[in-house]
């Protein structure tokens, strides 16, 4: 399918971020994502933020906004939809702040922890889009433990076309086959990411 020769993951599942300055801290996961807050047997509770979009094209070079706003509304759906149909989680209700947020979630280290709080979530999934130019974009995902205030898993792969069918491609490739693929087990090393507030972005 013309997808996967669009499509290239990042090695490991790195999160590719053209001139970002990256630092990564390793720390143990001392507890499965079900034994962190919901009764045994049920389905842990995930919020899905609504996806970022990261522009680093220079700023005369910066097309289509109607259109990158309507993707980014269709991959943040996508995401919940995708992610809902799996049973792996119960995707809540965001709540009034997620229409209109005071804060971007993406650079507020302790908002994201209280948004998911309020909500009764277990989970947290943040995902972006940089943009570099109609030809060079990558696609992002975090997803976070709330209760503990980790970094479950995170992954990301470049696209080469500016599209919806692509910017779709992308999201459900990641989620399919990282974001949903297996849960985390007690005692793996995950990587804690730094939060960026410059680049309103995760650093690795």
């Amino acid at each position: 399918m013309r997808e996967k020769s669009l499509i290239s993951r990042c090695p490991g599942g790195q999160t590719l971020m053209a001139g970002f300055a990256l630092a990564a801290v390793l720390c143990a996961y001392c507890a499965t994502p079900c034994e962190a807050a919901s009764p045994q047997g049920a389905r842990p509770t995930i919020l899905v933020a609504r996806f970022v979009l990261l522009q680093t094209a220079p700023a005369d070079q910066r097309y289509d906004v109607a259109a990158d706003d309507r993707r980014i509304a269709l991959v943040t759906s996508r995401a919940r939809t995708i992610i809902a149909r799996s049973g792996a989680y119960r995707v809540l209700d965001r709540g009034p702040k997620d229409a209109a947020p005071p804060y971007s979630y993406m650079s507020c280290h302790a908002c994201i922890w209280d948004w998911a709080h309020s909500r009764g979530a277990d989970y947290v999934l943040v995902g972006w889009v940089q943009k570099e130019s109609r030809l060079i974009l990558s696609v992002g995902m975090i997803l976070l433990d709330a209760q503990h205030q980790t970094v479950v898993k995170a992954t990301s792969t470049q696209i080469r076309d500016d599209t919806d069918r692509m910017w779709l491609a992308a999201t459900d490739y990641l989620l399919k086959k990282d974001i949903l693929s297996g849960a985390a087990r007690s005692g793996v090393e995950v990587e804690k990411f730094a939060w960026r507030q410059e680049v309103g972005v995760f650093g690795r």
